[in-house]
């Protein structure tokens, strides 16, 4: 099996699968991660951040006694929350890609998305250098590793 390859997302659907597998890879070998992606796209509707917001608590029993995908209930719950924290970021920068470019260059973002993994809500993409940066911090109040590179279109 090959290596994971360069990702290029271009719906925001793609930047949430891009971090969850990047999450769900932490602490495992790539191979296992590749081999169970499929459960892990159909488990969660392509990664639509419509629908994975929608699941609730009990909602993501499901997903953990799903034998398809690496059943880390934590993991689960990040990508509910990142997706939370996405959609919030798409509205408040009329665009993921805008969101991107608010950014002076990647070490930048590098070290905004360190600094966001030290909080209660982790791999969510928040710039400290806007006014609506600490809104982020608590998305569910505004809406009820690195194997993977990224290349933004």
């Amino acid at each position: 099996m090959q290596p994971p390859g360069i990702i290029k997302p271009v719906k925001l659907a793609g930047y949430l699968e891009v971090i969850s597998k990047t999450a769900f890879a932490s602490g495992m070998r790539w191979n296992v991660v590749e081999a169970k992606w499929s459960g892990f796209r159909d488990t969660f509707h392509e990664f639509d951040p419509e629908y994975v917001t929608s699941l609730s608590p009990a909602d993501s029993n499901t997903p953990a006694a799903d034998p398809r995908i690496i059943r880390n209930r934590r993991k689960i719950e990040g990508t509910i929350h990142n997706a939370n924290a996405m959609l919030t970021l798409d509205e408040h920068h009329r665009g993921s890609a805008n969101y991107l470019a608010s950014f002076p260059g990647f070490e930048s973002l590098s070290r905004t998305c360190a600094r966001s993994s030290n909080t209660s809500v982790p791999l969510a993409l928040t710039p400290s250098s806007t006014s609506w940066g600490s809104q982020c911090h608590s998305t569910t109040s505004s809406r009820q590793s690195s194997q993977h590179r990224v290349k933004h279109s």
